[in-house]
């Protein structure tokens, strides 16, 4: 029957799954830079006092007692601070985007 009706798998056929499938890898180029882009570097101790090694997050240290490994570049969260009472906001702005491809 589908053979009948919508004929063999030609080149219009190729070409409208190509140009599909191109738009469906760039949605997924675009989830894979959110996932890399969005990742909490590793830390260090800079000083002796206010920072300890063996924690697993730096909520409640002093300032300029750690440092990100990578540098402030290293991702999105390191360059914007969110960490701690801001970290909320990373899964947010996730949430909007994937919410504005269903839309388009």
């Amino acid at each position: 029957m589908l053979n009948q009706y919508c004929g063999e798998f030609g080149p219009w056929q190729l070409r409208h799954f190509v140009l599909t499938s191109l738009a469906w890898a760039l949605e997924a180029f675009h989830t894979m830079v959110m996932i890399v882009a969005d990742r909490e570097p590793a830390w260090r101790c800079v000083g002796r006092t206010g920072c300890d090694e063996a924690a697993r997050t730096v909520c409640g240290f002093e300032p300029g007692s750690w440092e990100w490994t990578g540098g402030r570049a290293s991702s999105t969260v390191a360059e914007w601070g969110l960490v701690c009472g801001e970290k909320y906001r990373v899964g947010l702005v996730q949430a909007l985007f994937f919410g504005g491809c269903m839309i388009v």
